[in-house]
């Protein structure tokens, strides 16, 4: 009895082990835009309108990252040509090629908020959320840079122009709220520093993230006509779902980003506009029935932060 069993579990061991072994590896394609769009859309920005009826959510989206990282590139270019370098002038030598820069990407960002404004089928509200947030990071990389806040420093105020003088003091505001005189300084708040500016980061991020989760719940669909009858068209089609008519309705309120900025204006109707008033103050506060989307305790952290 035990020797064919022995047998049997022999040449099962003996079997697994010659049998072949399959790994299986996969290659995903991403989709790509092409190269002459997007070269099109960043010529015809910087020189004239764009053809905004040729334009897609995901041009849109690859067209602002490809300006950022130009302008990131732009601005290290810049660092390293002024580093370990007297600056005798900082508008001519920093500012001058700092502004051309900014010409570039602030033009996209003209275009974004545009298109955001008048077809949010092209760019939603998530999309010109993300935007803002990296061009606003991409912004701020400029005022870390310890050199042109030396060179500001050196500035003799009283010789500027007024326009001039508030640069400079601008350069020198941001640089000291993201540390660069504690790192020129090598001080020991350095480390305390950065550990609140990592604190800050965090709660700020919760904040919003709680913020917009309490401002996805409300919701009030609207059956009278009347109330919003001034809306223009372009945001009456925000409020209708995909089966409804933007005439006939019905017509969904939330507090979209579109309708924070337009609904208070147009609604005619009191008892709606103070609902949607009433949900747009409340959201992320102490009065939301789901106590993870309170925003008090990250208020308070980002106060002791800053």
């Amino acid at each position: 009895m035990a020797l064919p069993a022995f047998r049997r579990s022999l040449l099962h061991l003996t079997s697994s082990v010659l049998q072949t072994q399959y790994r299986t590896s996969y290659y995903i394609l991403l989709p790509e835009l092409g190269q002459k769009d997007t070269e099109k859309l960043q010529y015809s920005v910087n020189d004239s309108l764009p053809d905004f009826r040729n334009l897609s959510l995901e041009s849109c989206a690859s067209i602002v990252e490809n300006s950022c990282i130009d302008y990131s590139v732009g601005v290290r270019n810049l660092h390293g040509s002024i580093k370990d370098k007297e600056i005798k002038d900082v508008f001519k030598e920093v500012f001058d090629t700092m502004e051309k820069l900014n010409i570039s990407l602030e033009s996209m960002w003209g275009v974004i908020k545009v298109l955001f404004l008048v077809d949010q089928n092209i760019i939603g509200p998530e999309l010109f959320t993300s935007i803002t947030k990296r061009v606003e990071e991409c912004r701020r990389n400029k005022f870390d840079i310890p050199e042109i806040y030396n060179a500001c420093k050196a500035c003799d105020v009283s010789m500027l122009s007024e326009e001039q003088a508030r640069v400079v003091r601008k350069f020198l505001s941001e640089g000291e709220m993201s540390g660069v005189e504690l790192r020129l300084k090598n001080s020991p708040d350095l480390m305390n520093f950065n550990l609140q500016d990592s604190i800050l980061y965090k709660e700020r991020r919760l904040f919003t993230a709680r913020l917009e989760s309490a401002r996805g719940i409300f919701q009030h669909t609207c059956t009278n006509r009347h109330s919003i009858s001034e809306f223009p068209k372009e945001v009456l089609e925000t409020m209708v779902e995909k089966s409804g008519n933007v005439e006939e309705g019905p017509w969904l309120v939330t507090l979209s980003p579109i309708l924070r900025r337009y609904f208070l204006e147009y609604c005619s109707d009191r008892d709606i506009r103070w609902n949607f008033y009433q949900a747009e103050e409340r959201a992320g506060s102490t009065w939301e029935e789901d106590v993870t989307l309170r925003n008090s305790q990250s208020a308070e952290e980002i106060r002791k932060a800053r």
